[in-house]
């Protein structure tokens, strides 16, 4: 852990020394008011509370962060052709102080890795927020995370959205920090993937005041499947049916709990973000695409 980590976490450390020292004297208390009637219930339960309390903030301050979970999901998809897909996605990761710090990235991809995905699909929002007004170090160490991006093992590569949140950051920074991480960005446009014999095509398109998702998916070949990424916006007008729809909402409850959003046709998934946070540990989501007519 570098010097950066190291102090991020030395309140939590102070914490769970203090807080250990409290409970402590406190079971000691509560011991002494063994022989009291009125008071040993009393010291038993404010004890007991204590105790309690005490383990859900060792949990949520350190044992949380540190697990990586995933939630998986398989979609059958009439209009996808050719073998399985695998898809994970790392959705609003926020790197950065405030969000996902260094360490918490390079966990992040050693636990992606072990699970050998075909397709990383990162989406934004992929920086921490109020980053307008950031220090140098606090910039450099989202350039950092961004870069750790590199480390991604996935045959058929990795590709990036941009959040509404990510403008305070810069797009043009962004680009260059993924590019040189072998990131491609989506920024209105769609990119093909060679696959032996089952070519397919990821469309995504930009956040907020400048997102076109018809020009993106437009730009996808018309002849092999669609994978349309983005951001969700207010309606994704137009003809939208792709093989899969892949939408980072703030309306979503967890992964499977968002409403379909109005221009969305055939197979789609949304996520509010990685899911972490309190007791709740970072959630990447794996999606298997396949086939609803396989060949």
């Amino acid at each position: 852990m570098g010097d950066n980590g190291a102090l991020a976490l030395a309140p939590v450390v102070i914490g769970v020394a203090i807080g250990a020292s409290a409970l402590t004297l406190l079971a000691f208390w509560a011991y002494e008011q063994r022989f009291d009637p009125k008071r040993r219930w009393p010291a038993a339960a404010l004890a007991g509370a204590g105790a309690v309390l005490y383990g859900f903030w060792v949990w949520g301050a350190l044992v949380a962060p540190r697990i990586v979970s995933f939630a998986e999901r398989t979609i059958v998809s009439d209009a996808w052709t050719g073998p399985d897909l695998t898809v994970a996605v790392l959705a609003a990761p926020q790197f950065g102080p405030g969000g996902l710090d260094t360490e918490g990235v390079q966990r992040l991809i050693t636990r992606l890795n072990a699970e050998d995905p075909d397709l990383v699909v990162v989406m934004g929002d992929l920086t921490a927020p109020n980053l307008a007004q950031a220090s140098m170090e606090d910039r450099f160490a989202v350039t950092l995370s961004l870069g750790a991006l590199a480390r991604l093992e996935a045959d058929l590569g990795v590709v990036a959205v941009l959040g509404p949140g990510d403008a305070a950051y810069g797009r043009e920074t962004l680009s260059r920090d993924l590019e040189d991480a072998g990131v491609a960005l989506l920024w209105n446009r769609s990119v093909v993937v060679e696959r032996t014999g089952a070519p397919f095509a990821i469309a995504g398109w930009a956040p907020g005041v400048g997102v076109d998702a018809q020009s993106a998916r437009d730009a996808a070949p018309a002849d092999i499947p669609v994978i349309a990424v983005g951001v969700e916006p207010e309606n994704l007008e137009g003809d939208h049916a792709a093989a899969l729809t892949l939408l980072s909402s703030p309306r979503c409850a967890g992964f499977f709990g968002c409403p379909r959003p109005d221009g969305v046709e055939g197979p789609w998934m949304g996520t509010a973000g990685l899911q972490g946070g309190g007791l709740k540990p970072p959630t990447i989501l794996v999606l298997t695409l396949r086939a609803g007519n396989p060949s």
